[in-house]
């Protein structure tokens, strides 16, 4: 059997497993609320930035791996924790997992603090 065969038998088995390294999530099939369904992934964070592409705020980014016998589309949105996040796009399948780049956009409230503020 080859290393490749095998890490993908064990992607759910010893990868996405909630006891070690992954999480539940919602994803909103079409990003209805309506239409949630909960998987398992492992979600790595990026740094929040400052952003001024829609007005002054924040853009929080997140790459998530799940196993690749999820359909997940560019219009899914997905709740990690208690933050939604849209799809922002979707790699090829690779050895049986499928990485999913996430984005959420924060609008600056003036007179609150925000991540990033210190």
């Amino acid at each position: 059997m080859s290393l490749q065969r095998l890490i993908e038998e064990h992607v759910d088995s010893v990868f996405l497993n909630t006891s070690h390294f992954a999480e539940t999530v919602l994803r909103y099939a079409g990003g209805d609320r309506s239409n949630a369904t909960s998987l398992t992934a492992i979600v790595t964070w990026h740094p929040t930035d400052k952003t001024e592409a829609r007005g002054q705020g924040y853009v929080r980014k997140a790459d998530m791996l799940v196993n690749d016998s999820v359909t997940i589309t560019p219009a899914d949105a997905f709740k990690v924790g208690t933050i939604r996040m849209e799809v922002e796009s979707v790699d090829p399948p690779d050895d049986g997992a499928l990485m999913v780049h996430l984005i959420q956009y924060e609008a600056d409230a003036k007179g609150v603090r925000k991540a990033g503020d210190i």
